[in-house]
């Protein structure tokens, strides 16, 4: 239920459940015939956290080409940086094309459901307003406190 631990192609969570998806020929991981990702979340911002997921939904690349190697995936998706310790991928580019590719044909990678798609009879959001406390009258409530500690000789 929780995808978006996965976010990190690079950490051990993510390895020990994927495997290396940066490597070419990922054979790690838990091998499964059907694979699904659920979270409550909504999806990451960065197209760096969504390629390990991606690359393990779709290996071979069928329904997004880049995913098949990590770094043609973020050299399109992502934007390079160079770094005097290495090259980091921050941001995202080609957006609109990555959120095609998720959503086309009969099988979609990624689905977006609100609760309105699937609870219909969902009250309306309450607000309820509840007062606090004058910063005057706990100011002065925390200084008795104090005061009184230090009398008992433990401050």
């Amino acid at each position: 239920d929780e995808a978006h631990y996965l976010k990190n192609a690079q950490a051990v969570r993510t390895i020990a459940i994927l495997g290396d998806t940066t490597r070419q020929g990922n054979k790690g991981g838990i091998q499964a015939q059907h694979k699904w990702f659920l979270t409550g979340s909504p999806v990451l911002n960065n197209p760096i956290e969504l390629y390990p997921l991606l690359s393990a939904l779709d290996p071979l690349g069928r329904l997004i080409p880049q995913v098949r190697d990590y770094d043609t995936f973020c050299n399109h998706y992502c934007i390079r940086k160079e770094t005097p310790w290495g090259v980091t991928y921050k941001g995202g580019k080609n957006l609109a094309e990555l959120r095609t590719r998720l959503r086309l044909g009969d099988s979609p990678l990624m689905l977006r459901r609100t609760k309105n798609d699937v609870l219909q009879d969902l009250p309306e959001k309450r607000h309820q307003l509840l007062p606090l406390e004058d910063h005057f009258v706990a100011g002065q409530e925390e200084r008795t406190i104090q005061e009184a500690l230090a009398m008992a000789g433990t401050t």
